[in-house]
């Protein structure tokens, strides 16, 4: 069994205070039965207890994503690493296809909505992964990260949110 999904911890690891403490809390209010937490560097959150119980890592690395391939190798150095998402400024194919093939479930634009992040984690909490549309290029082959279908995510009067596999076209 996948260790991530016997772990309930979401770490954020943001290195501007405010935008910690602001992001940090945004999270809290959209899932409230979730355990968030966050730390200003990648060092902070291994040295912490959090790192053991955490399922899902967002880095966040605003308009610098060329500092985040350490902490990205850092973090999946652990022997039971979680699932890791980068929270960045601009999501371009060239940092989504790097990101992914470097370890990441997935790239997210800074400017997501929370509810939308929150949902990213419970599907990355649960194995999936994560790629914006907008970063994907049109051509199928020029994306090596994409699976050979795509997972869709529909509303469901009854069951809520619900994922459908579906060939890519």
């Amino acid at each position: 069994m996948d260790k991530r999904r016997t772990r309930h911890l979401v770490a954020l690891i943001e290195g501007g205070p405010a935008l910690r403490a602001q992001t940090i809390a945004a999270l809290r209010a959209a899932a409230p039965r979730r355990r968030f937490c966050a730390f200003a560097d990648i060092a902070a959150w291994d040295r912490d207890a959090a790192a053991l119980e955490t399922s899902v890592l967002i880095l966040s690395v605003g308009s610098a994503p060329d500092d985040i391939w350490d902490s990205l190798h850092r973090a999946q150095d652990r022997p039971a690493p979680p699932a890791i998402a980068i929270l960045a400024a601009s999501c371009g194919a060239d940092l989504v296809g790097r990101a992914m093939n470097c370890g990441a479930s997935a790239v997210l634009p800074a400017g997501l909505a929370v509810e939308v992040i929150v949902r990213v984690v419970e599907l990355l909490a649960a194995g999936g992964t994560f790629v914006p549309a907008s970063a994907q290029p049109q051509d199928v082959a020029a994306r090596p990260w994409a699976p050979a279908v795509e997972l869709r995510t529909e509303i469901d009067a009854c069951d809520g949110w619900r994922l459908d596999r579906q060939p890519l076209s």
